[in-house]
């Protein structure tokens, strides 16, 4: 298969609703109040969010070099590959069986990434 069959579009732009910030601060304060009140329960293994992996896979990473010059920042402002990770989850606090209805969630993990991390106490680790 040719390449450019899976190419992703470029005909795209991010767009912010203008109560976006009250709508995340909500957000924020409906997780706050979960995961306090699932926390102290030392029975259950706790994890804020995905808490059941359901698989780790080691990936590429590719930045495409035709991104529109507004989507070049960060790890996206020049083309290159990533060393990668990628986990996929439930999206549960706790684990649940499979046939629960429920978001998934998938994170990935760039190697190789310019500058300090930001997580507090991890700011002077490079990766």
């Amino acid at each position: 298969m040719q390449s450019a069959l899976f190419s992703p579009s470029t005909e795209w732009k991010e767009v912010i609703d203008s109560d976006e910030q009250k709508l995340f601060e909500s957000f924020a304060r409906e997780i706050e109040t979960q995961q306090k009140a699932l926390a102290p329960q030392p029975s259950r293994p706790f994890r804020g969010f995905h808490a059941k992996l359901h698989a780790g896979l080691r990936a590429e990473f590719q930045v495409l070099d035709n991104l529109p010059p507004y989507a070049r920042q960060g790890i996206f402002r020049e083309p290159r590959t990533f060393n990668a990770v990628v986990r996929f989850s439930n999206g549960d606090q706790t684990v649940t069986a499979d046939a629960h209805p429920q978001p998934r969630g998938i994170a990935i993990k760039l190697w190789g990434v310019d500058g300090l991390k930001l997580l507090p106490g991890q700011e002077g680790f490079r990766v």
